[in-house]
């Protein structure tokens, strides 16, 4: 399994290097072969490749886990593009990791990456990737917003949510039997990778999205920010139907009022206080 950079303590924030500035570093990690990409879109005939060793056969340890979570990173990738914003990269990165390293998977691990598209959204993949796309970053003006929202996909990861929804669906088996099938040089999509982009695309149940939700307050408020910036974030996030990007948003999710009640109790025994700033915020992102 390929290391991926990440900040081992608090004393680098003054010198910061992100756990992955552009495609090939988020998808495949520092030290490894990267898939290349041209335009900030990933070269498929690679992806295949990568890919071929997760199709030889699906269970759900930390390298398989890994795995199918470069795959959909790479999904993401290819569909939307990856921001070649090396500055907003990096800023992205850090607050990703100062809530990362609250989480039980410590700060290793991670990488974060925007994805070049208007609509507004967020992607948890299994093995520790995380997207936000420019049309949400656009959308929320704090940096404990944008660490709620950070900490929440964090959440999804920590808590594995992808992997327990291939397992109900059975589909790790059956995708393990598939990949027999096809061959390990079949460039398509093994069933279990196609599973966690639909799932990407559809959004998580409204439990997970409820665990989510009380775990990222929960990480945002341990690592300084004010715990209320999720559920601000969320209250800019949906919107009204003639804003066709946040009412696309709200499809994906659970209605808001249906949140409300984990949220609420995540406040309760979350810290009192913590940082906005939403200066840091603008001035990590002006270069949107």
């Amino acid at each position: 399994m390929c290391p991926a950079r990440t900040l081992t303590n608090s004393s680098e924030r003054g010198s910061l290097r992100p756990s992955g500035l552009l495609a090939a570093a988020i998808i495949a990690g520092s030290g490894c072969k990267g898939l290349q990409t041209t335009d900030g879109r990933v070269d498929w005939d690679q992806v295949g490749e990568a890919a071929g060793s997760v199709r030889a056969a699906f269970d759900d340890s930390p390298e398989k886990e890994n795995m199918l979570g470069r795959e959909l990173a790479a999904n993401l990738a290819a569909r939307f593009g990856l921001l070649q914003d090396e500055a907003a990269t990096r800023y992205l990165s850090l607050v990703g990791l100062a809530v990362a390293r609250k989480s039980e998977r410590g700060a290793s691990g991670w990488r974060f990456g925007i994805l070049d598209t208007a609509a507004v959204n967020a992607y948890a993949a299994p093995g520790g990737f995380v997207f936000v796309t420019r049309g949400l970053l656009k959308r929320i003006n704090s940096e404990a917003e944008l660490a709620g929202v950070l900490a929440h996909e964090v959440a999804h990861v920590e808590l594995r949510h992808s992997m327990k929804a291939l397992k109900a669906a059975k589909l790790l088996e059956a995708g393990g039997k598939a990949a027999k099938a096809a061959g390990a040089k079949d460039p398509k999509l093994g069933l279990a990778a196609g599973f966690l982009i639909g799932l990407a695309d559809k959004g998580f149940s409204r439990a997970d999205e409820a665990a989510a939700d009380s775990r990222g307050v929960a990480l945002a408020g341990a690592a300084g920010y004010v715990p209320q910036g999720l559920p601000d974030a969320l209250q800019k996030l949906y919107g009204a139907a003639e804003d066709k990007p946040l009412a696309a948003f709200g499809k994906r999710h659970p209605p808001l009022s249906a949140r409300k009640r984990a949220l609420d109790a995540a406040l309760k025994s979350a810290p009192a206080r913590g940082v906005w700033n939403p200066k840091r915020f603008r001035l990590g992102l002006a270069t949107l």
